[in-house]
């Protein structure tokens, strides 16, 4: 799987994302490769995962660096490497986290079915941001747990609103900033964690509704 011939999507941003391709014009061939600056912010065809991007970018540096490779070369296994842990990292924080409810028994059920799973292994053997919005959904998901079950989270969003009390009510702030607090109740903080629940949830089908 992780040498497999780039998918479309992969081609895309390996092109225009974290490396570069070549153009050929009447004059010749002419490498361009790819900016920090396209890395991060160049979205064209509206499915460039910046994040997915620059780890991607940074391996492939990495292995070019310890190989001696030129610039216009690329490796599948290094392009495709941060989907590869975030996926054995899921498995990790999901073991964890049912080890420590008292289930070993569903830990290895789980890191079972993850590895098995054919969806799972695709999205963690592809240079795109499928095995990233698993992994970080899961830790919201185990986060909001914990933080519904103990009183840990509570004082840091407490803290966050005392910061910016004094801003609260500014238009611009309200702008950027607004969707934190606004429905915030302290009566009813434990919602929050079904709130958090509730995006990731309307996030992931939406991203996984346009492959």
């Amino acid at each position: 799987m992780m040498e497999r011939p780039l998918l479309f999507d992969e081609q895309d941003n390996l092109r225009r994302s974290f490396h570069g391709y070549v153009d050929v014009t009447d004059a010749g061939e002419k490498w361009v490769g790819a900016t920090w600056r396209d890395t991060l912010f160049e979205n064209r065809q509206g499915n460039n995962p910046p994040l997915y991007g620059a780890l991607a970018r940074l391996s492939m540096d990495a292995w070019r660096s310890a190989t001696g490779g030129a610039e216009d070369t690329f490796n599948l296994w290094m392009m495709r490497l941060p989907s590869l842990l975030s996926g054995l990292l899921l498995m990790f924080v999901l073991w964890s986290f049912l080890h420590s409810l008292g289930s070993p028994p569903a830990a290895v059920v789980a890191v079972f079915l993850i590895a098995l799973h054919p969806l799972a292994i695709d999205y963690h053997a592809q240079a795109r941001g499928y095995g990233l919005v698993m992994l970080f959904a899961t830790l919201a998901a185990v986060s909001a747990y914990r933080g519904i079950r103990g009183p840990g989270w509570r004082p840091w969003i407490i803290y966050g609103l005392v910061r910016s009390r004094q801003r609260l009510d500014e238009n611009a702030f309200r702008r950027r900033y607004g969707f934190l607090y606004r429905l915030y109740r302290r009566k009813y903080c434990f919602w929050e964690g079904v709130v958090c629940l509730q995006t990731v949830a309307l996030t992931a089908v939406d991203l996984f509704s346009r492959r």
